[in-house]
């Protein structure tokens, strides 16, 4: 894989030279297209996934099978690009506040939700998202960190292992707590009826349906 690599980047940097006859040029268009690339990349991909992968772990909940294919939920409702700038715009609020003292950590905790609620409607809003995440998390921040806290045992366990515990029952055992207590503060939400909170209608979600009504 990487000698494949190597010859798709090296053709890649002969033709740039032979283009703009001059080695400095290529090099410069060359790092700036695999920038590009990699920023595309994580903005449309990584940025998102996170999201993607809490929305098959609430399906999960529900459903006893779980298609792979449903990782294509957003692109299939067209909300993918939507859904890729509100994460994108949580990320870039996260590391404006982290160039404060405490502001960065705070924030992590206000802005739990944002992934959950997204997985569960991709078209809100960016703000809307982020503002509804703040809100539900008002009062719950340290709940969360002792939430998060009480997994030290599977990181600890993971890092012994080289990651292989997390891959086979760590990883989907914290996300599936993760999206219960998602649920849990949702249904807090509801209750309280905080402002906002009427975006989170996704009904399939949480009570079974017929494949026609899924479709």
């Amino acid at each position: 894989n990487s000698v494949m690599a190597g010859r798709f980047y090296l053709a890649i940097a002969e033709r740039l030279f032979e283009m703009t006859n001059s080695r400095t040029a290529a090099q410069v268009l060359f790092i700036a297209m695999n920038l590009l690339f990699y920023i595309l990349l994580w903005f449309f991909i990584r940025n998102v996934l996170s999201a993607i992968v809490r929305r098959m772990f609430l399906e999960a909940r529900t459903y006893e099978n779980v298609p792979f294919l449903n990782i294509l939920h957003f692109a299939a409702v067209r909300k993918w690009i939507h859904a890729c700038f509100t994460m994108f715009l949580k990320h870039l609020y996260l590391v404006l506040w982290s160039l404060t003292i405490v502001g960065g950590f705070i924030k992590w905790y206000s802005y739990y939700l944002v992934p959950f609620i997204v997985a569960e409607n991709p078209g809100i809003r960016a703000n809307q998202a982020i503002t509804l995440s703040r809100k539900m998390m008002y009062g719950h921040k340290k709940e969360a960190f002792l939430f998060d806290l009480s997994f030290i045992g599977w990181y600890l366990l993971s890092a012994v292992t080289i990651g292989l515990s997390d891959a086979f029952y760590g990883f989907p055992y914290r996300m599936a707590a993760r999206a219960g207590y998602y649920v849990y503060l949702r249904d807090l939400a509801k209750q309280n009826e905080i402002p906002g909170v009427q975006a989170l209608d996704d009904i399939c979600l949480y009570e079974k349906a017929d494949k026609i009504t899924l479709y």
